[in-house]
């Protein structure tokens, strides 16, 4: 009889240890989905500011490229500008107009952003 009551004990200890881990489990799934979606409004408005930057210097219709990849738990962010004319800047001045890119950022220091200038 008291075997069946230590074992019974156990049994329900054990149901409660998983219920308990699969409700924090699934709680932790919520929040790379709140991440992703905050992350595609922020590169939505970089773009845009990138694109309405890159008119105004006299680049309309410039391609924009933007890939990312995620190291320890931050986002680095490879954009390729695409523009003939952009790839016959001497070095000096395609660094001008990368650091005015630069500066799009959005102050979002979550993310690393590198930025490639090609024609």
């Amino acid at each position: 009889m008291k075997n069946g009551f230590v074992i019974a004990t156990v049994l329900l200890i054990l149901i409660i240890a998983f219920c308990v881990s699969g409700t924090v489990m699934s709680k932790e799934k919520t929040n790379p989905m709140k991440d992703d979606e905050r992350y595609t409004a922020w590169e939505e408005t970089f773009v845009k500011h990138i694109k309405s930057t890159l008119a105004g210097q006299g680049y309309p219709d410039s391609g924009i490229t933007v890939n990312w990849i995620k190291r320890n738990g931050k986002r680095t962010y490879t954009v390729a500008v695409h523009h003939k004319r952009i790839g016959r800047l001497d070095q000096m001045k395609q660094e001008q107009l990368r650091q005015m890119l630069l500066r799009e950022k959005l102050a979002d220091d979550d993310c690393k952003v590198l930025i490639e200038l090609t024609d």
